[in-house]
């Protein structure tokens, strides 16, 4: 139970390995006394190595059928809130993407709590005080040298 995904996310697979060997987590019938909390530390654990060499060994340590699958999509469902006015983009929606989202019930959780507003965090004008929201999933990783004077 002590899933320190801060600590392991920006760890290699084998240094991320030890550290949830060390754990009392270990079965099915231990992952479902967890609360919300916890069990949603360890999903953030296993998504942040998806691309581990030993993610096979690690969904078979803690199997579930719950999945959580997260991703920058860049989905546009509505070009109007979307997209900006920008001459470069195009406002066609990847029917595939589209279709993607929609059978998996995929959903933008800030989409979903801000159905009207139109911001872009993404985009060219990027604020600085947008990018320091980031600041504590960015401490001690490689990216935490970035500083105020690269505004």
């Amino acid at each position: 139970r002590h899933c320190h995904y801060r600590d392991t996310f920006w760890k290699s697979d084998q240094e991320f390995l030890e550290e949830e060997a060390s754990s009392s987590l270990h079965t099915q019938e231990d992952f479902s006394k967890l609360d919300w909390e916890e069990r949603a530390a360890v999903c953030f654990l296993i998504l942040c190595n998806a691309y581990a060499n030993h993610l096979k060994e690690l969904s078979h340590k803690y199997s579930t059928n719950n999945l959580i699958l997260g991703g920058d999509f860049n989905m546009v469902y509505d070009k109007w809130l979307d997209r900006s006015h920008s001459k470069f983009q195009s406002h066609h929606i990847s029917s595939f993407l589209h279709n993607f989202c929609l059978e998996l019930s995929l959903i933008d959780p800030w989409r979903l709590a801000n159905p009207l507003v139109q911001s872009f965090s993404w985009f060219k004008a990027l604020k600085w005080e947008s990018v320091a929201v980031l600041a504590p999933l960015l401490e001690g990783s490689p990216f935490a040298s970035i500083q105020a004077s690269s505004r």
